[in-house]
């Protein structure tokens, strides 16, 4: 996930003192065994240790893209082009609003898009808004010595299913 505003930041790091206080608290209760379940107790700080981990990742992604002279966003893969988008708007101290404005689309129509990552988009909306941001965008498609002989199907949701062989039809 992207913090991708000044409210969400300080929402977030509001989030992230609240666990760093109820981790000092579970501290306390470790150390005077109060707690009526330790091992219960353990697993809570785990839990609560892990969850501010990811907040406080989330608050110095935001920090790092907005302090950068020329913050450089990567991806992985296509499932990852949404999320580069929202940083590279948020790199640009853009608000949707002014996002929508370089674009076709509404103020609306892009925090619908942000919501899910751009995953709904379709390639001329996600040109749009990449041409909009200014964003260079470089592509390495890896290509395997050894060509996979299951066929792809169009649809990601119905990769779960295992590929059928022609022999298993004969």
């Amino acid at each position: 996930m992207i913090i991708t505003s000044d409210l969400e930041y300080r929402v977030t790091r509001d989030k992230a003192e609240m666990f760093r206080k109820a981790l000092d608290q579970s501290g306390a209760e470790t150390a005077s065994c109060t707690h009526p379940d330790p091992g219960m107790l353990h697993l809570q700080r785990d839990a609560a240790n892990c969850m501010l981990a990811r907040l406080e990742a989330q608050l110095t992604e935001y920090e790092q893209l907005n302090t950068a002279d020329k913050p450089v966003v990567r991806v992985r893969d296509f499932g990852e082009i949404g999320e580069g988008l929202m940083a590279a708007r948020v790199a640009k101290g853009w608000s949707p609003k002014q996002l929508a404005q370089r674009t076709d689309l509404t103020e609306q129509e892009i925090l619908r898009h942000e919501q899910d990552y751009y995953t709904k988009a379709n390639f001329q909306v996600l040109l749009g808004v990449a041409y909009a941001l200014g964003v260079q965008v470089e592509m390495t498609l890896t290509v395997p010595k050894q060509q996979a002989l299951a066929k792809v199907p169009a649809d990601p949701a119905d990769a779960a299913d295992p590929p059928v062989s022609k022999a298993a039809d004969a």
